[in-house]
C-alpha cells in the first residue's frame, strides 16, 4: 500500500512538473509580438468637426480662404467644448441631468454654426454632409 501510495505521489509530481515546464514555453512571447501594443494597433479617434477641409478644397467645394477660416473655427470649436467639459465635471449629479435634458432642446448642429458664421454657406454644407454621407455607406458595404 505504502508502495502504491508514494508511486501515486512521485507519477503527480512528474506530471505536474512537466506541465509547468509546457505552460512556461508556450507563454514565451516573441519580440515582433511584443512591440505590437495596443496603442499602436488603436485607430486614432476622429472627431465629426474635424473633417479634412483640404480635400473640399481640393473637390472644389469650398475655397482655400474659407478653409483657413474653417481651420480657425474648429480651434475655438475644441476650446469651447474644453470649457464645456471642464464646467460639466465640477456639477452635481442633478445639476449635470439639468443641463443636458436643456442641451437636448437646444439641438445644435456643427454645419449650422459654419453657416451661422458665415465661413461657409448652406450649399456647400450640403455638398459636404452629402459627401460624408456617400464615404460612410462606401465603408459599410465593404
Amino acid at each position: 500500500m505504502n508502495r502504491l501510495l508514494a508511486t501515486a505521489v512521485a507519477a503527480s509530481l512528474l506530471l505536474s512538473s512537466s506541465f509547468s515546464v509546457f505552460a512556461l514555453e508556450t507563454n514565451k512571447i516573441s519580440p515582433e509580438a511584443q512591440s505590437i501594443t495596443r496603442e499602436s494597433v488603436k485607430k486614432p479617434h476622429r472627431k465629426f468637426y474635424r473633417c479634412n477641409v483640404e480635400k473640399w478644397v481640393e473637390q472644389g467645394i469650398i475655397t482655400q480662404e474659407q478653409a483657413d477660416k474653417w481651420k480657425m473655427f474648429n480651434k475655438k470649436y475644441e476650446e469651447k467644448i474644453k470649457q464645456e467639459k471642464d464646467k460639466i465635471r465640477k456639477m452635481t449629479k442633478e445639476e449635470r441631468r439639468a443641463y443636458f435634458e436643456q442641451k437636448k432642446l437646444e439641438k445644435r448642429n456643427y454645419f449650422d454654426e459654419l453657416v451661422k458664421e458665415k465661413i461657409i454657406t448652406q450649399e456647400q454644407a450640403d455638398k459636404i454632409k452629402e459627401k460624408i454621407l456617400e464615404s460612410h455607406k462606401n465603408k459599410v458595404k465593404r
